[in-house]
């Protein structure tokens, strides 16, 4: 009887439902991993999840330190679903590195270049990069 994995689709995401007990027994527990049917089923899904995230280098400046950007912006990306990082520069500026779809990245650059209530937002600069696959919104130091 051959292994098989059965998979829902949810949105852009795919959920392993049941996979069989024998695959289970025989290849996640040994180092023929690459030989279950559900692995190899997991490394296609989360491929296509990678390739349609994007990844934007964003840096703000204007009043945009000591009003509160950051953790507002952390707020406006776990609504948008981003993942990735913001950070002070010595400057005056903040630096995001954000991922998402791209609709998700649109909608928090829309935000970004708004900002906070008490934000004065000049400039926005935004630059494409590589998907480094984060796995939550920080803020750093």
């Amino acid at each position: 009887m051959g292994k098989k994995c059965s998979a829902i689709k949810k949105g852009s995401h795919a959920v392993m439902q049941s996979c069989s007990r024998s695959a289970m027994d025989d290849n996640c527990k040994t180092a023929k991993l690459q030989n279950n049917p559900c692995y190899l089923l997991n490394l296609i899904i989360v491929y296509r999840h990678m390739s349609s995230l994007i990844h934007k280098n964003i840096r703000i400046s204007g009043r945009v330190q000591g009003v509160g950007f950051r953790y507002n912006a952390r707020e406006a990306a776990f609504h948008y679903g981003i993942k990735g990082f913001i950070r002070n520069q010595p400057n005056g500026d903040v630096y995001i590195e954000a991922e998402g779809t791209r609709t998700a990245v649109d909608e928090f650059l829309a935000w970004c270049k708004q900002g906070p209530p008490r934000a004065r937002v000049d400039f926005v600069d935004v630059t494409e990069g590589e998907v480094r696959g984060f796995g939550e919104f920080l803020v750093r130091d």
